[in-house]
C-alpha cells in the first residue's frame, strides 16, 4: 500500500517537472538555454517517472530492466545534449536570439 502511494507521488512529481519544462521551453529565448532546460527536465522527469513505475509494480524482474534503462538514459541524455550544443557552438549559432526571428 505504501509503495503504491510513493509510486503515484513520484509519477505526479514527474508530470509537474514535464509541465514546467514545457513552459520553460516557451519562455526561454535562445537555443542554449532551451537545451539546458530540456536536458535537466528530461533527466529529472525520467528519473521520477521510471522510479514511480518501479514502486507501483513492486520489485520484479521488470524493475531490474527499468533500472538498467534508467541508468542508460541518465548517461545518454547529458552526452547527447552536450554533442548537440557543441555542434551548434562550432557552427557559430549566436547566443543572443538563436533561432528566434
Amino acid at each position: 500500500m505504501i509503495n503504491q502511494t510513493i509510486g503515484i507521488g513520484l509519477l505526479i512529481l514527474s508530470w509537474i517537472f514535464i509541465i514546467f519544462g514545457g513552459y520553460s521551453m516557451v519562455k526561454l529565448k535562445n537555443m542554449y538555454s532551451r537545451m539546458l532546460s530540456s536536458s535537466l527536465v528530461d533527466s529529472t522527469a525520467m528519473l521520477f517517472l521510471l522510479g514511480g513505475l518501479v514502486f507501483v509494480r513492486g520489485l520484479q524482474q521488470t524493475s531490474f530492466k527499468v533500472g538498467v534503462l534508467l541508468l542508460f538514459l541518465l548517461i545518454a541524455n547529458p552526452v547527447t545534449t552536450h554533442l548537440i550544443a557543441r555542434s551548434a557552438n562550432r557552427c557559430s549559432l549566436p547566443l543572443d536570439g538563436g533561432c528566434d526571428q
